[in-house]
């Protein structure tokens, strides 16, 4: 069954089947990532847990590793609406956890479990997005679905920053915003398993062209990894740097989520008719050029720009990523696979502080993000000499 063929056979997308699906959206990468700001307060109330203090920011990304393939086969098997409503009910209930769970190991637990929401969120709606729009259009909303990722990136951090001022606690209200869609998704979201192809006993026989899915994941946790440096070590980077408060921090953060929503309302229209190679050119070129700014900022007039620049290559690698893998995933697959990109984004969310930490320790935050940049530069560059080769990745 075609693309085409299965959307056709779905009820049309709803203004407010859109909205729901551009607000789990903006619930899932930088969810993790929301009590960021608060991170230094809460080691200072947990003396002694530096590592692990870093953990609860990280501890999701962990467990969305492991659960999100499993959402991929419930999406596939039992539909994608019930998973996306347990998902939103579940990440209410974890992601508040920290308001009033006192012990540090309770608060560990329930970063776990918003791990397994997220998992569910993220998979049901990119899989639902894949499901209900084709071509131009899908590219273009998949487009819309990143700029919400990192409009809710925003709310998600100043809201956070400025709840951190009050107490660090406060913080983990900010999952409240969740609560609006469960009854919205409960009504307007149609379930899409068989229609768009998604049974298991679907006579669909697409092939999968394996390799070239594998590189998607593969490319998608590396961009993850560094991209993480910039929640995990920048409340650390910008106290050092200029004794920045948690409300300035959680500016300096959005400040490229900000860019990265302007950049992803464009992807569908200068995207558009571009090879994914120079899609992923273009993201790497302005995440690497936005951290090795980091390098040489002084102050935080220079880190803003810096993050600025970050966020507009980092805006187009989302939906380039999940653009490509719903071109190129058979309708019966299509949960599966949407589950270990979801997967393969939080691998490199929780292997990157594993990674950066050592480094700070040696040569110093600005080094790191320094080395940083100069690995997307050079991905950016042989990404253009593949391009020119005439290699599709």
């Amino acid at each position: 069954m075609s693309d085409s063929q299965s959307a056709s056979a779905l009820p049309a997308a709803t203004t407010m089947t859109k909205v729901v699906l551009l607000g789990a959206a903006s619930l899932t990468i930088m969810s993790g990532a929301a009590i960021s700001t608060a991170l230094p307060s809460i080691e200072a109330a947990f003396p002694g847990n530096q590592l692990l203090t870093r953990l609860l920011l990280t501890l999701p990304a962990l467990f969305i590793l492991f659960c999100a393939p499993v959402a991929g086969i419930v999406a596939d098997r039992w539909g994608r609406k019930p998973l996306l409503l347990g998902g939103l009910c579940l990440f209410v209930l974890a992601g508040t956890s920290g308001m009033y769970l006192g012990d540090f190991s309770l608060l560990l637990a329930g970063r776990a479990l918003l791990g397994v929401a997220v998992a569910g969120v993220i998979t049901s709606a990119n899989t639902l997005v894949a499901d209900y729009f084709t071509g131009a259009e899908r590219q273009r909303f998949m487009g819309f679905q990143g700029a919400t990722m990192s409009l809710g990136g925003v709310c998600f951090l100043v809201g956070g920053g400025l709840l951190a001022q009050w107490s660090w606690r406060a913080n983990f209200a900010i999952y409240l915003l969740a609560l609006p869609l469960i009854p919205l998704a409960w009504r307007h979201l149609a379930e899409t398993r068989g229609i768009a192809g998604g049974g298991p006993d679907h006579a669909d026989t697409t092939p999968m062209p394996l390799w070239k899915v594998v590189r998607v994941f593969a490319f998608a946790a590396y961009t993850m990894g560094v991209f993480y440096l910039i929640p995990t070590q920048m409340p650390f980077f910008l106290k050092e740097l200029a004794g920045a408060s948690p409300a300035m921090t959680g500016i300096c953060i959005a400040a490229s989520t900000l860019a990265a929503g302007v950049s992803s309302s464009q992807f569908g229209r200068f995207g558009k008719g571009m090879s994914h190679a120079r899609r992923l050119a273009f993201a790497s070129g302005m995440m690497g050029l936005g951290m090795a700014g980091l390098w040489w900022a002084a102050g935080i007039p220079s880190v803003l720009v810096s993050m600025a620049v970050f966020g507009s290559g980092m805006g187009w690698l989302m939906p380039a990523n999940t653009f490509r893998l719903a071109e190129l995933s058979p309708p019966r697959l299509r949960g599966r696979l949407m589950g270990i990109l979801s997967s393969s984004l939080f691998l490199g969310q929780f292997v990157s502080p594993l990674f950066s930490q050592p480094l700070i320790a040696r040569w110093g935050y600005g080094a790191a993000y320094g080395a940083a940049g100069l690995t997307l530069l050079a991905s950016c560059a042989a990404l253009m000499v593949l391009d020119r080769m005439g290699r599709r990745v």
